[in-house]
């Protein structure tokens, strides 16, 4: 069984898309205080960070990211390339919602950003997704099952 560390699967950088949207925000008691003083945190945060995501994903500022949209985008899908190309029977990839909510909106919507922020308020923490992969290439089977933490009440976002 091979086994390894392949960083394409890494996380996109969080804290930089909120840096770069807001670098106020490098201070994230200054984040925590702008949302709380909405009243509704959830809600604010998520309109913050979908500002910060298509802030990143225009390309217009690039160069203020330690990663592009582009580059995340590429290496995840390479990553998913190679694991096809390598025809094992069965492999297991421990990442982070950001590369699995990408990898569905590519299997799923051709890469639609629209589907990937879709994807993303979705996700749920320790969900697994499941891809299939046959004749026609790899095919999403599942996305984000957690019936394995409903009963123990561990459902969690972000």
């Amino acid at each position: 069984m091979a086994r390894g560390r392949d960083e394409r699967w890494n996380e996109l950088d969080h804290r930089a898309l909120l840096t770069a949207y807001k670098p106020a925000y490098k201070n994230m008691l200054v984040l925590k205080a702008d949302m709380v003083r909405t009243l509704r945190p959830r809600i604010a945060f998520e309109e913050t960070f979908e500002k910060a995501v298509d802030r990143w994903s225009g390309g217009q500022y690039d160069h203020e990211y330690p990663e592009s949209f582009e580059q995340f985008t590429s290496r995840t899908n390479e990553a998913l390339d190679d694991l096809v190309d390598a025809a094992h029977e069965h492999v297991v990839v421990v990442t982070s919602a950001g590369p699995v909510c990408w990898t569905a909106a590519h299997l799923t919507a051709g890469g639609s950003l629209d589907a990937w922020k879709h994807f993303t308020l979705a996700a749920v923490n320790t969900g697994v997704t499941r891809i299939t992969i046959d004749r026609h290439g790899p095919r999403l089977l599942t996305f984000n099952e957690f019936t394995h933490l409903e009963g123990a009440g561990l459902v969690t976002n972000r």
